[in-house]
């Protein structure tokens, strides 16, 4: 065999050799990207899930705000006519007013592991990237409140429980307190009290609002992840805090 033979062997063994690497590597690389890409829809629909829990507890969460707004105008405004004439509904909504609070349980682990994982650099579209980045660091505004309402909790409590009646009727839903009672005491309430109450119900009446503005960008949210996974139906596990108070 000439040399001219040889060396054109050895080159055409050499390009199916490349060629069979290249080809190994480029599927590989596929299928890389394909278990990705499933891995980022996964993370997706738990992200979505988490959300639709979240938007219940939410929902749930700001009728109990605004039931103690309503409860707070109840005793700033109409305080010393219930005194003198309904002392059962005072006690209520002095009960409500005072010791109503919420928690809620923020599902982030999901968007923390793809966030930390990378995953979340797959997201096609970036309107959906900055929505969840956006929602995740905002949220942090609700544990703010928390703590807030559970001080202000801490403080009426000791200045009001002693005014009301230990008869008590449960609450038709839950508000943190269980039960109420009914105005035992000699004198309308004091201005000390009164002036909690009027701090506690603006920050009630705020609190709310933050929560519907959450609402609305998280349904916004839905519709974003449903467009990104090409899908109108998203199977979801009600599993949400509303669900165990009811």
């Amino acid at each position: 065999m000439t040399t001219n033979k040889l060396l054109t062997r050895y080159f055409l063994e050499f390009i199916v050799i490349v060629l069979g690497i290249s080809i190994s590597f480029y599927i590989e690389k596929r299928n890389l990207n394909a278990y990705n890409e499933k891995l980022k829809n996964i993370s997706l629909e738990k992200i979505y899930q988490n959300l639709s829990q979240d938007l219940e507890d939410l929902e749930y969460n700001k009728s109990v705000h605004e039931d103690l707004v309503f409860s707070g105008n109840q005793i700033i405004h109409r305080g010393e006519y219930l005194f003198k004439n309904k002392k059962d509904s005072l006690g209520y909504h002095l009960s409500l007013v005072s010791t109503g609070l919420t928690f809620f349980l923020d599902n982030k682990e999901e968007y923390s592991g793809m966030k930390n994982s990378g995953l979340i650099e797959l997201i096609e579209n970036q309107d959906l990237v900055a929505s969840l980045q956006t929602r995740y660091a905002e949220t942090k505004i609700f544990k703010v409140f928390d703590d807030l309402f559970l001080r202000l909790y801490m403080q009426l409590k000791t200045l009001t429980f002693r005014q009301i009646s230990n008869e008590r009727k449960a609450y038709p839903k839950f508000y943190g307190p269980l039960t109420h009672g009914a105005y035992i005491g000699d004198a309308p309430i004091n201005e000390e009290v009164i002036n909690y109450i009027i701090e506690k119900t603006g920050f009630h009446q705020f609190y709310v609002q933050i929560m519907e503005s959450r609402i609305e960008e998280d349904k916004k949210i839905l519709k974003l992840i449903e467009k990104e996974l090409n899908r109108k139906e998203i199977e979801t596990e009600s599993n949400s805090w509303s669900d165990m108070v009811y």
